[in-house]
């Protein structure tokens, strides 16, 4: 049977034929999740996502309007981007909000730019929330290497992989491990 008769099955609902399309698929959606960092996030996240992508490219897919693969290419990137991006704009606005980056590409704590106090908040527990943060910051600077600092602040500053390698005069390859160690990391903090 040819794709586009189970692409057909598969838009009618035939389940299987929506097995065969994951199944021969699988590996793109895979290869494409991998060339994205996700904050927060795992591989497994934008895999999924990049199924969902997938499975939209199915159901809205019209092979009068050019190949399958290509359609789906761009789909499961449209919503792996989609992920990243909502993604980033909730981290972004944390650390906007929280963390200040010097122009060592240090991470620093301003306090005169700390967030006042809320109506229930006494002063006591505003100086221990500022303490405990500033110990937080000094843990991440602690477990940072100078690369990975490096990479962190061009990262929080939007840059992407291919922007932070040239910046940096480095390997892609480098700025992904130094990501995903950062990520690591990050999440041992907690």
């Amino acid at each position: 049977m040819e794709e586009k008769d189970i692409i057909a099955l598969a838009q009618k609902g035939d389940n299987s034929a929506i097995d065969e399309l994951f199944s021969q698929y699988k590996k793109l959606v895979v290869s494409r999740a991998r060339k994205y960092f996700l904050v927060g996030g795992d591989l497994d996240d934008l895999i999924q996502e990049g199924m969902v992508g997938f499975l939209k490219a199915i159901n809205t897919f019209d092979e009068k309007k050019g190949e399958f693969s290509s359609y789906a290419k761009r789909l499961i990137n449209n919503e792996i981007l989609n992920l990243i991006k909502k993604s980033n704009t909730k981290k972004q606005a944390i650390f906007n909000e929280h963390l200040e980056l010097n122009n060592q590409g240090e991470i620093v704590v301003d306090a005169s730019t700390s967030v006042g106090l809320s109506d229930n908040q006494s002063p006591e527990s505003e100086f221990l929330r500022q303490e405990n943060y500033e110990d937080l910051i000094q843990e991440i600077h602690s477990h940072l290497s100078e690369m990975e600092q490096s990479v962190l602040k061009l990262y929080l500053e939007g840059y992407n992989l291919n922007e932070i390698q040239k910046t940096l005069n480095t390997t892609y390859k480098s700025v992904d491990n130094a990501l995903t160690r950062i990520k690591n990391k990050l999440k041992s903090l907690r």
